[in-house]
């Protein structure tokens, strides 16, 4: 065996040697100024999914910093760059995706910087733009294949609950996700949830027609080239998702300006429900105030309309952006207090009907399922991912997250908000408003007399009063006596002259 045939054995056995990793070399990812650096496979041997990106030139995108006008609220990214690239998705020793070298509209991908505030923080959210659709969440189902998606931070799992609660509540569509070890240029970038964006895929996402639209009340509207005015908050106006502004022809502009000032009035006049679908408004709404969301600007208001023709309505399909959650546990949501409001208080209750016919469905399971979700998900494969990789995540941002208790934390947190709800939703209407109007009058007398001679025990939610499972005379005098003690002072209430107090007591005038 001659030398050189010596050495490349030597070398290959070596090589064997080595952690395994995406390209089999050894790879030292910097953690920053002031971090010494760690091998790669004490990454790849966390738990969670690697995803590694190489942009052409080692190139980081860039974008420059705006702010709000004076009537405006925010700050925000504009200019924002795409840097083209390759990425690789690995789990342990498994290769799940790998993108290709950057070929337009035929492989790689595009890297750019994302959101409006968050944008302004050292660890940066980013877009992924696929030249190829595929699925980065790994599921072997083709249906789920995209063009986009998007790494967030969520190192205090509020995304993560926000997800599950919209998914116990029946949102229209939840986003998939999945908590990723994200690498950068041979960089550790900390742990991330790489999960979908809000856009239009009749497959998996937001399913509207050709026709329809994606639009958001927004907060930034003022760093977008298009919007349609609000008429109830100038600080909040409307921006398209789909079309994407610079294809919305001016029919479509014409024909949505209408619709949405029409919208507008009628959360005043009563109207709405010929405009919106009334069970994902309150379902939206009451998710915000399950979470107590504290940002009134900050929670996207996505809505969707399925076509343009007068069939198809307003729908809230979604909750997004959960870095406000867990606020005052003994109030509504602001959301709620500031933009929701004409709903709760219009003469129409059928949103408030709807609103709290949900929280009676959802109640009894609430708490149960959403602390079986946090104190299961721990166990699973990512859970102890995000545990066994936060301690590289804290290193690499200098912050200090403690996983362990932020599980605890979100149980014990929806046990505290549960009984203030409760009280709160089940009094928006009144006991003994049988007939679901506000208010409680003969009106509601006459309908559990008319049930009782008919024999009609439905609605025993709203006519059975004393809970008894029967509806009888009992709750006749039962809504007499509301009645009475709610409007205990009548016009047929004779005046005491020597009654000072008395409101009716004309006195020495």
């Amino acid at each position: 065996m001659n030398r050189i045939s010596r050495i490349t054995i030597l070398i290959m056995a070596l090589l064997a040697l080595l952690p395994q990793g995406i390209d089999a070399r050894i790879r030292w990812i910097g953690m920053g100024k002031g971090h010494d650096s760690i091998p790669y496979s004490q990454i790849k041997n966390k738990g969670l999914m690697i995803v590694d990106i190489h942009t052409n030139r080692n190139e980081w995108p860039r974008c420059d910093y705006v702010y709000a006008p004076i009537d405006g609220w925010g700050k925000s990214i504009t200019n924002v760059t795409r840097v083209p690239g390759r990425l690789i998705i690995t789990d342990g020793d498994n290769q799940l995706y790998d993108s290709g070298e950057y070929v337009e509209e035929s492989s790689g991908m595009t890297l750019s910087l994302r959101g409006n505030s968050s944008a302004f923080y050292p660890k940066k959210p980013y877009k992924i733009r696929l030249q190829s659709k595929a699925d980065l969440l790994c599921r072997n189902n083709a249906n789920y294949r995209d063009k986009q998606f998007i790494l967030i931070c969520d190192e205090e799992l509020k995304a993560f609950q926000g997800f599950e609660l919209s998914r116990l509540l029946g949102m229209t569509w939840v986003p998939g996700y999945r908590y990723v070890n994200l690498i950068i240029n041979d960089e550790y970038c900390g742990v991330y949830m790489l999960t979908e964006n809000a856009r239009r895929n009749t497959n998996c996402r937001l399913n509207v027609k050709k026709d329809g639209f994606i639009f958001e009340c927004d907060a930034y509207w003022w760093n977008e080239d298009y919007y349609i005015p609000s008429l109830i908050d100038t600080h909040l106006n409307f921006t398209f998702k789909y079309p994407e502004p610079e294809e919305l022809t001016d029919a479509q502009k014409a024909y949505m300006t209408q619709l949405l000032n029409a919208y507008e009035y009628s959360l005043w006049d009563g109207t709405y429900p010929d405009y919106i679908d009334v069970p994902s408004f309150a379902r939206w709404c009451l998710g915000q105030d399950i979470l107590a969301t504290r940002d009134a600007a900050g929670v996207n208001r996505y809505y969707t309309k399925y076509d343009a023709t007068s069939s198809s309505k307003l729908v809230m399909p979604m909750m997004w952006d959960f870095d406000s959650a867990e606020g005052d546990t003994t109030n509504w949501s602001v959301v709620h207090q500031m933009f929701m409001f004409p709903l709760f208080e219009s003469s129409n209750r059928t949103f408030v009907n709807e609103y709290v016919a949900q929280w009676e469905a959802v109640a009894p399971i609430l708490y149960t399922s959403m602390y079986n979700v946090i104190n299961n998900f721990k166990s699973t494969q990512q859970g102890q991912g995000i545990m066994a990789s936060m301690p590289l995540n804290n290193t690499r941002w200098d912050s200090n997250y403690p996983t362990y208790s932020f599980f605890y934390f979100r149980a014990q947190w929806f046990k505290t908000r549960f009984d203030w709800l409760n009280r709160n939703i089940l009094a928006l209407i009144p006991r003994g408003d049988v007939n679901l109007d506000g208010v409680v009058d003969v009106s509601d007398v006459n309908i559990i007399i008319n049930k009782i001679l008919k024999g009609d025990q439905s609605d025993k939610r709203h006519a059975d009063l004393n809970g008894d499972d029967n509806i009888d005379v009992s709750d006749v005098n039962e809504v007499i006596n509301i009645i009475l003690t709610s409007n205990p002072h009548t016009p047929d209430d004779p005046v005491d002259p020597d009654d000072p107090d008395d409101p009716d007591n004309p006195g020495d005038r």
